[in-house]
């Protein structure tokens, strides 16, 4: 199933192509024309706020989503882990070095 933003994108290249009118392509892909012409619901704060989380990111790899929720303090934390998630920015846990107890010899 593919989204309507990418269908909006195919209806575009069609167009641009020369190919035939906004109302035919959209037909082909069965799709409305409202909502070819919808705009993106994305607010400027919501958008200011994943570029922070990226930037805060980069500023302080080893840092996880609690660290950066309580550098942006405006911020919720659902909200902050919820981006690092979409862009793939966790943090990789470390391996434990294994410390070796007992005697180390072996016998039969």
């Amino acid at each position: 199933m593919v989204g309507s933003a990418v269908e909006r994108q195919a209806v575009k290249h069609y167009v641009l192509q020369g190919k035939g009118a906004i109302a035919k392509a959209c037909r082909a892909m069965n799709l409305n024309r409202s909502t070819f012409y919808l705009k993106s619901q994305v607010s400027e704060t919501s958008q200011q706020q994943r570029k922070r989380v990226i930037e805060l990111r980069k500023e302080k790899p080893r840092s996880g989503y609690r660290m950066i929720t309580a550098l942006l303090k405006r911020v919720n934390a659902k909200r902050v882990l919820r981006i690092r998630g979409e862009e793939g920015l966790y943090v990789r846990k470390r391996q434990r070095c294994l410390q070796r107890v007992g005697h180390t010899e072996f016998k039969r």
